[in-house]
């Protein structure tokens, strides 16, 4: 759990009897590490219980807040759980709880969120734990407790922070290193828990349904569009994932074109000798990874050699070390990655088609960023949050930023051929600009600056201009297909939208009958 220097957004339920005391502890207390830093405050309260207990609490809470000078600086924010449920309920508590750290999450991207455990139920309290201590939310968190005067008393301290790690599959998704990352895909671009497009939804079910396999997963994916995130999230997911070896490697393969030596040397291993400079014996990266996950990027890069090695490698006939005469075995799953697509790496035999056959048993298209747009204001944010932590904007400046409805309706419009490349770029001319203080009304320019104009569309859907299509081809066969398709689906969930989910509504929207829609929407989704 992070303890940095952001600012600190508290959240908690109301406490019955204690009134502001604990959050007043909590922020204001000598012995708080987050005194003085606490900007937000989300206080739940239970909206539909039968007493009146609930809703004085709130009032005694809120009143106390604004008696504090410390207090009354935080805005106040009342989270209602309106359920009819009992607070001693796990499952409803848990249902509002995910909600309501996501959004605080989507609001404040880059802040310390601090949960408070001490007011509310057992049930309450299980659940906040839960969600803290296993890796739900990302970014800087903590879970606290707070002692009342008895406590105190009796010899605890004030606040307490909870220290507790509980193993999971999200928990090593969110603290995995790599041993080599970009700048913006660094294998935690993606949020599971906050993913929104249906394309994207569609991804992760495939992934977790293929995690427990040991068959080998190849990744399609335009540039930027986040291989490497989704790849160390399948490691993650998967029994193939060994702690101890940390930081994870991860093999860019273009480095090997010029000197295929290196790529047998790097993957197997060499002895002494081997080859000139190889003065003692190397392990190679089967060996380190044996029983857990190897990641091979650009794997259209790898020479016809090393190929034929490593698919023994994958089918368990062993590998040797260069200039070693000893068969070595290694128990791994291969997850590979390339921007070619699948029709390109056959025709073109960029691949051994053995090779190929063997690394391919699970294909996975990436979708890219302009078919995923109910994730975009998202996306925008987590780059926008990143790139501000190096140059230091202010939590305010970032909310401000990342919500500018004119900057969200460009990248909207915006064909993003490098994905999040391409927000990382717009978002350096952005923030570059607000630091030398342009004014707000110039904002959208300097991102519009950052982009190539050239792939704005003219109308929110995405009209794309006739040169912009000439620079697409040739195009692979049956992507003209596909690309129309993409389109057309595009329009459909746009309809869906606007109808608030309602598909006899999508369909008035769109000209044409309900069942036509609900055919077209189901066959679409299934080919994408």
């Amino acid at each position: 759990m992070s303890r940095g220097g952001s600012p600190v957004i508290l959240v908690s339920w109301v406490s019955i009897g204690g009134g502001a005391g604990p959050l007043l502890t909590a922020m204001t207390d000598s012995q708080s590490p987050f005194k003085g830093r606490v900007e937000h405050i989300y206080l739940c309260t239970h909206a539909v219980r039968a007493n009146t207990r609930e809703r004085e609490a709130l009032e005694q809470t809120r009143e106390g807040l604004r008696e504090h000078p410390v207090a009354r600086a935080a805005k106040l924010k009342v989270c209602r759980w309106k359920a009819k449920a009992s607070p001693i309920e796990h499952e409803p508590i848990r249902r509002f709880a995910e909600r309501t750290l996501l959004d605080i999450r989507r609001q404040h991207p880059s802040a310390h969120i601090v949960i408070h455990l001490s007011p509310g139920t057992p049930a309450m309290h299980a659940i906040w734990l839960l969600l803290g201590s296993t890796g739900f939310i990302d970014g800087p968190l903590s879970l606290i407790q707070t002692a009342d005067k008895r406590g105190r008393e009796a010899g605890n301290r004030a606040v307490q922070l909870v220290e507790l790690n509980v193993e999971s599959w999200l928990q090593r998704y969110r603290t995995m290193r790599l041993s080599r990352a970009d700048d913006i895909d660094d294998g935690q671009l993606f949020d599971p828990t906050r993913v929104r497009s249906e394309a994207m939804r569609d991804v992760i079910a495939k992934l977790e349904r293929w995690a427990t396999s040991p068959a080998p997963v190849l990744l399609l994916g335009e540039r930027g569009s986040g291989k490497t995130s989704l790849a160390a999230w399948l490691r993650a997911r998967s029994p193939f994932s060994n702690p101890d070896l940390d930081p994870w490697p991860v093999v860019v393969c273009g480095q090997f074109q010029a000197n295929p030596q290196l790529a047998q040397s790097k993957l197997f291993g060499h002895v002494q000798g081997a080859f000139t400079g190889a003065a003692e014996n190397r392990e190679g990266l089967l060996d380190a990874v044996d029983g857990d996950s190897l990641f091979l990027d650009e794997i259209a890069d790898i020479d016809r050699a090393t190929q034929r090695s490593l698919m023994a490698a994958v089918e368990g006939r062993g590998f040797y070390r260069l200039g070693d005469t000893e068969l070595r075995y290694s128990n791994f799953r291969l997850i590979s990655a390339t921007n070619r697509s699948l029709q390109r790496l056959r025709q073109d035999r960029i691949l051994d088609d053995d090779f190929l056959d063997r690394v391919a048993v699970f294909v996975l298209r990436i979708p890219p960023l302009r078919e995923c747009r109910e994730d975009l204001p998202d996306s925008w944010m987590q780059v926008l949050a990143r790139i501000s932590s190096r140059v230091g904007a202010s939590l305010t400046e970032l909310e401000e930023l990342g919500r500018n409805p004119k900057i969200l309706a460009l990248l909207e419009r915006h064909r993003l051929p490098g994905n999040f490349r391409d927000l990382e770029r717009a978002a350096h001319h952005l923030l570059v600009a607000r630091a030398a203080g342009a004014k707000s009304s110039k904002l959208v320019d300097t991102v519009r600056e950052g982009l190539d104009t050239r792939m704005i569309a003219t109308d929110a859907v995405g009209h794309i201009g006739a040169g912009e299509l000439r620079g697409e081809l040739p195009l692979d066969e049956g992507d003209y297909t596909r690309r129309v398709n993409a389109y057309k689906l595009r329009w459909l969930r746009a309809a869906l939208a606007h109808a608030g989910g309602n598909k006899a509504n999508a369909a008035k929207a769109l000209g044409m009958k309900e069942s036509t829609y609900k055919a077209q929407l189901t066959k679409l989704s299934e080919t994408e």
